[in-house]
């Protein structure tokens, strides 16, 4: 099952996006606002860890699930959105 996960960070953001994209690869990494969104099996703690968040080592932040959705964005998002929630 896909989950959909928002990254918050507070520290590295380029570092820890750059880091999502090779992970995870660049089709499943969408970036909004001062963070980006991850779509992936994987839970949250270990999309922290695999990033670098859980023990620093790449940078600092939040990691979220995102299990509903709401609001005005541009389309591309929403159809990114509905893409990993399907």
């Amino acid at each position: 099952m896909e989950f959909v996960h928002y990254v918050a960070p507070s520290y590295k953001q380029d570092e820890l996006f750059a880091k999502a994209n090779e992970v995870y690869g660049e089709g499943a990494v969408f970036p909004y606002a001062n963070g980006f969104f991850v779509t992936t099996d994987d839970p949250t703690s270990e999309v922290s860890t695999k990033i670098g968040i859980r023990d620093g080592s790449v940078g600092s932040g939040v990691v979220l699930r995102v299990t509903t959705y709401n609001g005005r964005a541009p389309a591309d998002l929403w159809e990114w959105l509905a893409k990993g929630l399907a």
